[in-house]
């Protein structure tokens, strides 16, 4: 049988609040998304950055902007507004500053989970998860160059659609492998399990 599962977000699984910035989160199943609320004048770097202790925001962020404008500065000199009615796709490595006289009001589906907690410090078990295409040279060599990149365009969406499933953080590729980290021993394998059954790889 089919299941629906519907949550309000006036009635939140939890709630973060920074210095002026609130988010209301809920969780559908692994999934973790946040209606949240900056008011005019927030700014990541004056803001979060005391309280999480990295030189800027490491959370990879992706949403919607219902209301309001906020400014993103990443690392290497971009910048871009964004503002109602817009989807945004945000690497970690980025500033954040609300612009304009009303508050930013977006939803967020990925990059919710660590959002506004204290990075320095924290201990955890760390396990690691390593990944590749068995015998990929020689693939790459009978497939040809274009073929190629197809396939491992598909190889890298199938790869990340499991760790954001089981909540895994990609660290690095290596060509035609991955290299990723969990916060615990026990969704590792079974991501690992769906990778080999799914794409016919090893991990």
């Amino acid at each position: 049988m089919g299941k629906i599962l519907v949550k309000r977000f006036s009635e939140p699984d939890e709630v973060v609040s920074v210095p002026d910035n609130v988010s209301n989160v809920v969780t559908l199943g692994d999934t973790y998304v946040a209606w949240s609320v900056a008011q005019p004048g927030w700014r990541w770097s004056k803001d979060v950055k005391p309280l999480v202790g990295t030189p800027s925001c490491q959370i990879h962020h992706q949403g919607v902007v219902l209301s309001g404008q906020m400014q993103i500065s990443s690392e290497d000199g971009i910048q871009r507004t964004i503002g109602p009615r817009e989807a945004f796709d945000i690497q970690p490595g980025h500033d954040g500053l609300v612009v304009g006289e009303e508050p930013c009001i977006f939803i967020e589906f990925h990059g919710v989970r660590e959002w506004g907690k204290p990075q320095l410090g924290a201990r955890f078990l760390t396990t690691l998860l390593f990944t590749d295409i068995v015998g990929s040279t020689a693939t790459a060599a009978r497939l040809g160059d274009t073929a190629w990149k197809q396939l491992l365009a598909r190889y890298y969406d199938r790869v990340r659609l499991e760790l954001e499933r089981f909540r895994g953080e990609e660290s690095k590729t290596t060509g035609d492998g991955f290299l990723a980290l969990f916060d615990g021993t026990a969704r590792c394998p079974l991501c690992s399990c769906n990778l080999q059954s799914g794409t016919g790889g090893r991990a």
